[in-house]
């Protein structure tokens, strides 16, 4: 009998571990896009040549770059939908100060100098004034985007140093030096949010703010600092795509903040913050890219690629709450 239960226990364990195990985001965000490489391999068999897997990982790069200050956000409860009009912005600005005769290293310079600017208004009205940040980041969102069309005349601007286009053109054995660094950019990033005390702040902040006020956390310089990471990583993002096409384009980034988004929720994060990582949110920004690929290959048109994001997100947040309402409720 003592035997059977023991029997009985070991085996629960052993259940109990293989549960929690596929509990990980992570690993559970790696078998769909396992999953999604073979249904895209069985879709088309060109899908696994060198070209086309390298046009993929070029394609989720300033999603890639965005998704680390979004973390950030969402890690707090919060989230910046600036970012996709800031990309455009700066991107078109790094350019024009370009052509204007300004050093390559200084056009970049003072292009992240506005990013951090940018964040820095972001973070005041949020954290100061008060005012929601939805508001305060569509209204920046607006902003930048209209600025970017001013700047070109609506027009992409191109006549670049070829040496800007090192980061987008040069390439490192297999891939192109923008996606190494994007791949740099994640794990360094990873690391910090799992292993300092400054990025752990966030998770204390998302889960419980008052609290993290009475631990010592200056809780509205810290979301001023978050949301200058979120306009800085957004600017980066910006450099780098325009280095790739060797062109400013005032329309770049339209949607990328929904598709981050997206991504953040579908790898671990969670709307009302304390929970995800950066490493999650690349995987799921991977998984869009993937699946953005495959209606590619099926042919399907752009504007629907926009309807199926969309739904994703929109599934994604509400299978996220309704997962930490049966939490609250076990509690």
């Amino acid at each position: 009998m003592e035997t059977k239960t023991l029997e009985a226990t070991n085996k629960t364990t052993f259940g109990e571990k293989l549960k929690k195990l596929f509990a990980v985001r992570e690993l559970f965000m790696i078998i769909l896009i396992v999953l999604a490489l073979v249904v895209l391999t069985i879709l088309s068999p060109n899908f696994l040549k060198r070209a086309n897997l390298v046009s993929v990982m070029i394609s989720l790069v300033p999603n890639a770059i965005i998704a680390i200050g979004m973390v950030m956000c969402l890690l707090e409860g919060t989230f910046d939908l600036s970012v996709g009009g800031v990309m455009a912005f700066t991107g078109t600005l790094v350019g024009v100060l370009m052509l204007k005769g300004f050093p390559i290293w200084a056009a970049i310079a003072i292009t992240l100098l506005v990013g951090v600017v940018i964040g820095l208004i972001n973070g005041f009205f949020i954290a100061k004034i008060h005012v929601h940040p939805l508001i305060v980041t569509y209204g920046m969102q607006r902003i930048t985007r209209s600025a970017a069309t001013i700047l070109t005349g609506g027009y992409s601007i191109y006549g670049f140093d070829s040496k800007f286009g090192v980061m987008g053109s040069k390439y490192i054995w297999v891939l192109p030096l923008m996606v190494w660094f994007m791949f740099l950019l994640v794990v360094v990033f990873d690391i910090l949010f799992r292993k300092t005390k400054y990025f752990r702040q966030a998770y204390y902040l998302g889960s419980n703010p008052n609290a993290a006020l009475l631990s010592g956390i200056k809780v509205d310089s810290y979301k001023i600092q978050t949301f200058t990471l979120a306009a800085v990583c957004a600017t980066i993002a910006g450099i780098v795509l325009a280095s790739r096409i060797m062109a400013g384009t005032p329309t770049a980034g339209d949607g990328i903040e929904m598709q981050v988004l997206a991504a953040g929720v579908i790898g671990g994060c969670s709307m009302s913050g304390g929970e995800g990582t950066v490493i999650g949110c690349f995987l799921g920004v991977v998984f869009l890219a993937l699946i953005s690929n495959a209606l590619t290959i099926m042919s399907v048109s752009q504007y629907w690629q926009g309807v199926v994001t969309g739904v994703i997100l929109i599934a994604a947040v509400s299978i996220d709450m309704i997962l930490k309402q049966r939490r609250s409720t076990l509690k």
